[in-house]
């Protein structure tokens, strides 16, 4: 996996890769995506798919796109550490997302280097469980930045892209389509 430093664009495993600069529209029409879930959640134009990124080390990551209308606001990726099998909700486990958020630290400290906020894992073995999922990072960029963290109330361990302002833009632009701003 890469993540171009100067423009943000991710090369997956599987060889797919996705530019900050892709509309929904070319998401949508790209062959490699053809296959990816779309979700929304009664917040339209914001649309999210979800899509494998392929293997690394592994581990199979996990992605998730979202839009505001044509818009690419930001990418959450996760790799899946629980055992082979159906997972549902009895089989989640804070220990399995520490190894996961550890994971995921080394993956991007392999790949960007030490963290703009936030300490290092590179070489440090595994932290106790709270002290890895307490502790975000982050990398930032001009054109917006990269995090590792974990979701308390959702439970989900992931690290992702963020674009500049683009969640700020498509916030004030769902405020004023839905007639909440004068």
């Amino acid at each position: 996996m890469r993540i171009d430093e100067l423009d943000g664009t991710i090369i997956f495993p599987n060889g797919l890769s996705i530019s900050p600069s892709i509309t929904q529209q070319e998401f949508i029409e790209t062959p490699g995506f053809a296959s990816a879930e779309s979700k929304e959640y009664g917040t339209l134009p914001y649309i999210h798919y979800r899509f494998s990124g392929g293997c690394h080390d592994g581990k199979e990551l996990s992605a998730s796109v979202c839009f505001y209308d044509q818009m690419f606001l930001s990418i959450n990726i996760s790799a899946n550490l629980y055992p082979p099998g159906d997972w549902d909700w009895s089989n989640y486990s804070l220990e399995v997302e520490s190894k996961a958020k550890h994971f995921h630290d080394q993956l991007l400290e392999q790949i960007l280097g030490k963290p703009t906020k936030g300490g290092s894992f590179l070489f440090h073995q595994i932290p106790e469980i709270d002290e890895t999922l307490k502790k975000p990072l982050e990398w930032r960029f001009p054109w917006g930045n990269v995090y590792s963290g974990h979701d308390w109330r959702g439970g989900g361990t992931s690290f992702g892209l963020n674009f500049g302002t683009r969640h700020e833009k498509a916030h004030w632009a769902y405020k004023r389509m839905k007639g909440e701003l004068e």
